[in-house]
């Protein structure tokens, strides 16, 4: 390799003996492909559009990256450095695992090998159109540029480097950069590197806001301050960037740094040179009154020396744990796949095995065998059939939605709700105030449209003017009563569908658990939509059986219970048994009055006369009603489907 990719001696302050035994076994873990399964430690550096971030990320790595005035990152990249005999750089995209199969495939398909760094800016700008950045396509991109480094006298470090947050722009652009910054910072293994820029206010940066919701007490943030070289000396500005220095502004227990990156026309000058302007800046400046350590590159590594080591060494003890309890979580579901199937007939032995016990546990659930141990619930806890492990115990979870369902057919099941006659509408008068309300409730909840019994009257006396046919004056039709029960009972096939689909959830929700308890994940994922398709088709099938039982409820009833002819002569017998309470009172008062017997006669006869209905169109629409209550009480409902029939 080309004398460009050496390092200066100041990089070896990340190289420590202790740090490098550290660093090392978490690099041993990316390289094992953990990344993608535990949050591994590492430093990002963030912050808002134009900052200074990857000038910060180039002295820290001393790589030098293109450098165009008008350039910002359009994507997140990771610089791992690591220490090998020879001298390799490579370049690489891992792609957003939200992009389909193909475009993965095609972006993993590009890579490179450098030989000096002077090919690192074509690299990117291919890396930058394989990702469909650019010529008016998307401005900022999920995917992961990866530049590694190796070389004998390279740290084992790695940093990633942020697009900018910025405030105006596409919406979706603004909400990207949001997205993928957040998602780094917000890893607990994470120490980010919050770049602030001196030509700007602090408090209108965007980057703090989001430290602080991410990292409340900034145990590991970094605060670094770039372009200081922009203030003007003894201003305002300076004076409040130099306290923010000193961790009095906003407050980081790792604490600020200030850095003086190199400015576009200082571009060409080498990674020395740089150093030394920097170094010159912070002795003769007034950021020369700041702690050393506190400023410059050099400084900077030896923090982050210290920093990333304490970091990492806290952090491998709960690393650790993470990667027992992922073992653990593998190893149960390795000895779920069961013996080895090297063979057809070890294959089918296996798949008899898991048949036999999923078919046992199933009839004994169905049954309402709850013995063996995958039936085990909380004796203490209350019963929901829609939650597991109640839902394992099918029966009964079934059993208890039957029992929901036959009590909201009784609720609510009519179309209107309506009282039996006007003394019923008294009674309601009477009712305490939170009666009424509880009633009002009730109603309200199961949908139902409450009549008095007036409206109800008017209701069956429009019907009869609608249906009146040949029959003679004071008469009804006699197929009134079987229009106005279909109207009544029009509900009654809306419940019992959203019973046969509660139904149809629970089998499904019982046998997806039920073959993921009996079987490994790759015969689950085989097996299942076979089942789902019986499911659909036993739906199916129930679904039917009931629209032939609804297709019954449109033809005229037939009733051949007793309960029906009795409850309209009984209703018939309050009507009349009303006015004859009255008229036998009256009688008391005649005789009383000293009236004659033959007189009495003629009385109660005028008077027992009175009191029948004159209006015949009133009398047969009470009949109507009461025809209309009684068949409704009588004809088979839809009551009850058997958990056999889904």
């Amino acid at each position: 390799m080309g004398s460009s990719i050496e390092v200066t001696d100041s990089l070896n302050a990340l190289q420590s003996k202790q740090q490098q035994l550290v660093l090392d076994t978490v690099d041993q873990l990316r390289k094992c492909g953990l990344e993608s399964i535990l949050s591994l430690p590492q430093l990002v550096v963030c912050g808002d559009q134009s900052a200074g971030k990857s000038s910060v990320l180039e002295a820290l790595t001393e790589i030098p990256f293109p450098r165009r005035d008008n350039l910002c990152t359009r994507f997140a990249t990771e610089i791992i450095l690591r220490r090998s005999l020879a001298e390799i750089a490579t370049v690489k995209i891992a792609p957003d695992k939200d992009r389909n199969a193909v475009e993965q495939a095609a972006i993993k398909k590009f890579g490179a090998s450098l030989s000096n760094f002077e090919e690192l800016p074509d690299l990117i700008d291919k890396a930058t159109a394989v990702m469909g950045i650019g010529d008016g396509a998307s401005t900022f991109s999920n995917d992961l540029l990866s530049i590694e480094i190796a070389g004998p006298n390279r740290p084992q470090l790695t940093v990633v480097d942020l697009p900018g947050l910025i405030r105006n722009g596409e919406p979706n652009d603004i909400k990207l950069v949001h997205d993928l910054t957040e998602r780094y910072i917000s890893s607990p293994r994470t120490i980010c590197l919050a770049v602030v820029s001196a030509t700007h206010d602090h408090a209108n940066q965007g980057i703090l806001n989001m430290i602080r919701e991410h990292d409340k007490h900034g145990g590991r943030t970094l605060g670094i301050i770039t372009k200081p070289d922009r203030l003007e000396n003894d201003s305002g500005s300076e004076k409040s960037y130099m306290a923010l220095a000193r961790n009095e502004e906003v407050v980081l227990k790792l604490g600020w740094h200030v850095l003086k990156n190199r400015s576009f026309s200082e571009g060409d000058t080498t990674f020395l040179e740089r150093n030394a302007n920097e170094a010159a800046f912070f002795k003769s400046s007034n950021w020369k009154t700041l702690p050393k350590e506190y400023t410059g590159i050099d400084a900077l590594r030896n923090r982050l020396s210290l920093m990333l080591f304490n970091h990492v060494q806290g952090e491998l003890p709960k690393l650790r744990d993470d990667l027992e309890s992922v073992l653990d979580s593998d190893r149960l579901t390795f000895a779920s796949f069961g013996d080895s199937r090297s063979d057809a007939e070890a294959c089918k032995s296996f798949l008899l095995n898991r048949s036999n016990e999923f078919s046992n546990i199933c009839q004994a659930a169905v049954g309402g065998h709850y013995d063996a141990a995958y039936f085990t619930v909380n004796d203490n806890a209350d019963f929901k059939p829609l939650q597991l492990p109640f839902l394992r115990r099918l029966r009964a979870a079934v059993q208890e939605l039957n029992a929901v369902y036959s009590d909201q057919m009784l609720r609510a099941g009519r179309k209107f709700k309506i009282p039996q006659n006007a003394d019923a509408e008294i009674a309601l008068e009477d009712m305490d105030s939170d009666d009424k309300v509880s009633e009002s409730k009730d109603s309200q909840h199961d949908n139902l449209e409450s009549m008095t019994h007036s409206q109800a009257l008017d209701w069956v006396k429009q019907a009869m003017k609608r249906g009146r046919g040949k029959e003679l004056a004071g008469n009804f039709n006699p197929l009134l009563i079987g229009e106005l029960f279909k109207v009544q009972s029009s509900p009654w096939e809306r419940l019992a569908c959203e019973h046969i689909t509660q139904l149809e959830d629970v089998c499904s929700f019982f046998l997806y658990d039920l073959l993921n308890h009996c079987c490994p994940e790759d015969v689950h994922t085989r097996y299942w939509p076979t089942i789902e398709e019986v499911l659909r088709a036993r739906k199916t099938a129930a679904l039917d059986e009931l629209k032939k039982l609804t297709e019954e409820l449109h033809m005229d009833p037939i009733n051949y219970n007793h309960y029906y002819v009795d409850t309209v002569r009984k209703r018939r017998c309050e009507r009349l048994a009303k006015p004859s309470g009255s008229l036998a009172q009256s009688i008391q008062n005649w005789s009383r009055n000293g009236y004659r017997e033959t007189e009495i006669v003629k009385l109660a006869v005028e008077a027992n006369m009175k009191s029948f209905q004159r209006d015949m169109e009133r009398f047969s629409c009470e009949e109507i009603l009461d025809g209309v209550n009684a068949i409704y009480k009588v004809c088979p409902s839809l009551s009850f489907c058997s958990m056999e029939a889904v």
